[in-house]
């Protein structure tokens, strides 16, 4: 009979020996010990409660530029009336808004021209005509913003501080014809950066370019129904995720009309509106509707805040 391996006599090796029971009981301990003390740990590392960015699908984007590039505006002197009036009030926001002087009369006067021009223009061709010379505007804005990040990474500055130490060079012109007081939100917003422009961001930036084309003429004509599916979802993420100068109720307005948006984490955002602003309860009780991964952390973020607030 081939010899087999004697289970009993191992075992009975364990009993026989006191001091590997007690070292493999410490090193049990000290394995607790260690796991309470990483818990422990993770509990009391700050949290950074941020806003979730889901990207735009590639496909999605480039199917929207095919359709605005399907139809180009027609050249007239109606249309080159409404840009130039739209660059003159570029050039005069950003000037007055580089003085600190945003209410300043040159800008009334120019955004007067530009809703009389755009009246003219949509008294012409139509609304739906005007929105979609925008959105070739915006297109454009794209370009000439992806020129001027190029010339700020040579220089190793912010396209913002490039501009304004450049403001007579051809590419900071256009930016500024183009973008205007734009440019310095869409800094702070984080599109624009000492990285480049963000090719993840252009459906947001195609859609508060837009919003800022139809402002003007708003009270004249408004222009929101001409606006796509697309472009009002987009415009509504740019007010929850990057629209620092908005008023909070907007926002999380925002948030909520987005929650019809399959997959987009509408509950989580607007609870981290919410923790910002210093309302950890309304926070908390965003964070706890959430499925989002992180809402779990920003919970216990929130109501460690609660214990703390008087």
């Amino acid at each position: 009979m081939p010899p087999t391996l004697r289970l009993g006599n191992r075992r009975g090796l364990w009993h026989r020996d006191p001091m590997r029971r007690t070292l493999a009981g410490i090193g049990l301990v000290l394995l607790a010990v260690a796991a309470v003390g990483l818990t422990w740990w993770r509990a009391q590392r700050p949290v950074e409660v941020r806003l979730a960015h889901p990207e735009v699908a590639t496909a999605r984007w480039a199917a929207y530029v095919d359709l605005v590039r399907a139809r180009p505006v027609p050249d007239s002197d109606a249309s080159r009336a409404v840009l130039d009036a739209f660059i003159a009030l570029n050039r005069a926001e950003y000037a007055a808004q580089r003085a600190g002087t945003p209410d300043a009369p040159p800008v009334a006067v120019a955004r007067a021209a530009l809703v009389e021009a755009q009246v003219r223009y949509d008294q012409a061709r139509g609304a739906a005509d005007l929105v979609q010379l925008g959105r070739w505007q915006g297109m454009r804005l794209t370009e000439h913003l992806s020129d001027l990040a190029r010339a700020a990474a040579r220089a190793r500055v912010s396209p913002v501080a490039w501009v304004a130490a450049h403001g007579d060079d051809p590419v900071a012109r256009a930016a500024i014809d183009v973008g205007g007081p734009l440019l310095s939100q869409l800094s702070q917003g984080g599109f624009l950066g000492e990285g480049g422009l963000d090719p993840a961001r252009l459906p947001l930036l195609q859609a508060v370019f837009i919003q800022r084309w139809i402002t003007p003429i708003r009270r004249r004509r408004p222009l929101d129904a001409h606006l796509s599916g697309d472009e009002l979802e987009w415009l509504m993420r740019w007010r929850v995720e990057h629209d620092r100068q908005g008023r909070l109720a907007d926002r999380v307005k925002a948030a909520d009309a987005l929650a019809q948006i399959p997959g987009y984490p509408a509950q989580l955002n607007a609870g981290v509106l919410l923790y910002r602003a210093g309302r950890y309860a309304d926070a908390a009780a965003r964070f706890k509707r959430s499925e989002a991964r992180r809402a779990a952390t920003y919970l216990r973020a929130a109501r460690a805040q609660l214990k703390h607030t008087p």
